[in-house]
């Protein structure tokens, strides 16, 4: 015949001690989502988006809009910029082996289409 294993007094606690706390945990995921749902702007999908703009500069001529669409979506946003020191200068391009006459600095492109919005 099966004999149920009995625990003892510090198991039971154990037990017991967990299960209140799962309840705790269940009952604050629940006032939280009751909370944040009588909210006027509930944390919804497309309430706040931030845009990243990844390697907003021209290339070789293409793509000299990247950075005026980031900047156009409003704020805020955020610009990672590849930056390789040729000649003296930091140019906006992909590594030094791929700089070319036309390639934009941070003074020339960059900073007087935010400044604007800095200042």
């Amino acid at each position: 015949m099966y004999q149920p294993k009995r625990f003892g007094t510090t198991q039971t606690a154990g037990l017991l001690t967990l299960l209140a706390l799962g309840l705790a945990a269940g009952a604050g995921l629940v006032s939280t989502v009751a909370l944040v749902a009588q909210t006027k702007n509930p944390l919804v999908p497309g309430t706040r988006t931030v845009v990243l703009a990844h390697n907003a500069y021209p290339d070789h001529g293409k793509f000299s809009d990247r950075l005026d669409r980031a900047v156009a979506a409003g704020t805020p946003f955020v610009v990672e910029e590849d930056l390789a020191w040729v000649d003296g200068k930091s140019l906006l391009i992909h590594g030094a082996q791929n700089a070319a006459s036309d390639d934009p600095t941070m003074e020339s492109y960059f900073f007087p289409k935010v400044r604007p919005l800095m200042e």
